[in-house]
């Protein structure tokens, strides 16, 4: 989404922190040949920054629910970056989590008389 406001310093910071993910992560896929599904929105989750995997993760659901095909990756991974050190899995916040389950499984599920099965998005 676009708005006129202005990007407030919280934005800002999530924003420069999603850039070095980014650039950090193309880095990985030049150096190991790993790929993205063609016509893919990448969504990286950081397994060790747990404000922006739930921010990422948010936006990711968004755009599943405005239809976009979407490639969620946790990042970075032990297995494709082993010069950093991994955390767990983020802690994701369970409410948003269940409200973003929920949402799809009510879009793609709910009954619709006039809906076929080639109609989905």
């Amino acid at each position: 989404k676009r708005t006129d406001e202005p990007m407030t310093d919280q934005l800002r910071d999530l924003v420069r922190r999603n850039l070095a993910l980014h650039q950090s992560f193309i880095t990985t896929l030049v150096e190991t040949g790993d790929t993205v599904p063609k016509g893919a929105v990448l969504i990286l989750l950081p397994s060790d920054d747990r404000e922006l995997a739930a921010y990422n993760f948010r936006m990711g659901v968004e755009m599943v629910m405005a239809g976009r095909n979407v490639y969620f990756r946790q990042y970075p991974r032990e297995d494709l970056d082993t010069r950093r050190r991994t955390a767990a899995v983020p802690d994701l916040d369970l409410a948003d989590l269940k409200a973003a389950v929920d949402g799809l499984v009510s879009r793609f599920h709910a009954p619709s008389e006039s809906r076929e099965p080639t109609d989905l998005p």
